[in-house]
């Protein structure tokens, strides 16, 4: 944020604001100033120069790094080796600034995520690895599921875990949950896993592409058009995916909510983001990853993209946004 005030003085504090302290957390009152004073319909794009990095050492096999998250100062990757795990809390890194990886889990790892203070981790037809308190034990020991079934991504989020088993289908696998003495401070600490094989498990379109909302507890079919709320087929308004003006929608590549409920897709073409109907292609070309951050309060309104071209940051406002 410092350097956005630097390089760009006002009108940088406003960006800052609209990207990182969403309901004004971390927001400083000269920030919040700057962002009253920009109009609501300024779009502007700035670029920054590469800040000082750590430089990760490659601490196992693998060569390519299929996907990757971050919490509570610890990296996951997904390899086609295995998941690998590395602290990034400054008191763990050594001196020269480089990332020691730890391998927790061979085998190719294609997805990896994270919520309820636990990770999921997907190994395709092998299954899905689910570690609950990792890295904090702060709510009890560390404990570590592997499920044997077919998992080509999971979603934790509200009070269920969803794996996708294929891009069309869900399985909704009910959690267990620990509420510390903060009512945000809720971790998943165990599942039911009875039925396993076949239990919970809804189907869309072929071609389809299912997300879990847990915000609002249905399953969405973003290419199909369709919306299951709790295993029922209703007729409501759905996010519709092949309206998307000025653009041809392809296969979509991947699909995830922000916290103020615009839903971002990676196509082959580039970026939209998406609310109410209303479509919008916000970078064209590949993109090497897409992310956004709907389980974080301080980052609801952000999507990011990782390109050759370097790191795009996007702020995605709705109405019913709590400003300043």
């Amino acid at each position: 944020m410092a350097q956005l005030e630097d390089a760009f003085g006002d009108e940088g504090l406003a960006v800052a604001y609209g990207l990182f302290c969403s309901r004004g957390i971390g927001a400083s009152e000269v920030m919040k100033t700057a962002f009253r004073q920009t109009s609501s319909a300024m779009e502007r794009e700035f670029r920054l120069h590469s800040r000082p990095h750590v430089r990760a050492e490659n601490a196992g096999p693998f060569k390519h790094v299929i996907d990757m998250k971050i919490t509570y100062d610890r990296l996951y990757l997904a390899t086609e080796h295995g998941l690998f795990i590395g602290d990034l809390h400054p008191d763990q890194l050594e001196d020269e600034r480089r990332l020691d990886l730890a391998s927790t889990r061979e085998g190719e790892c294609i997805s990896v995520n994270t919520g309820l203070r636990a990770v999921s981790a997907s190994f395709g037809l092998e299954g899905f690895l689910v570690i609950a308190n990792e890295p904090d034990q702060s709510l009890g020991p560390r404990k570590e599921w592997m499920v044997p079934v077919p998992s080509v991504r999971t979603s934790i989020g509200g009070s269920t875990l969803a794996n996708f088993p294929s891009q069309e289908e869900i399985q909704r696998i009910p959690v267990t949950l620990s509420r510390g003495r903060n009512p945000r401070q809720v971790a998943l600490v165990g599942m039911t896993l009875d039925g396993i094989d076949n239990g919970n498990l809804s189907t869309v379109s072929e071609g389809g592409y299912v997300l879990w909302d847990s915000r609002h507890r249905r399953i969405i079919d973003v290419a199909a058009e369709r919306t299951d709320e709790m295993g029922r087929w209703v007729s409501e308004d759905f996010i519709d995916a092949t309206a998307a003006e000025d653009t041809t929608t392809e296969q979509i590549i991947s699909a995830s909510f922000t916290g103020n409920s615009f839903l971002a897709m990676e196509t082959s073409e580039g970026m939209i983001l998406t609310r109410d109907g209303e479509n919008r292609l916000v970078q064209t070309g590949p993109t090497i990853s897409m992310r956004t951050y709907w389980n974080s309060w301080r980052f609801r309104r952000l999507a990011t993209a990782t390109s050759r071209e370097g790191l795009w940051l996007y702020a995605a406002f709705a109405g019913d946004d709590e400003l300043p």
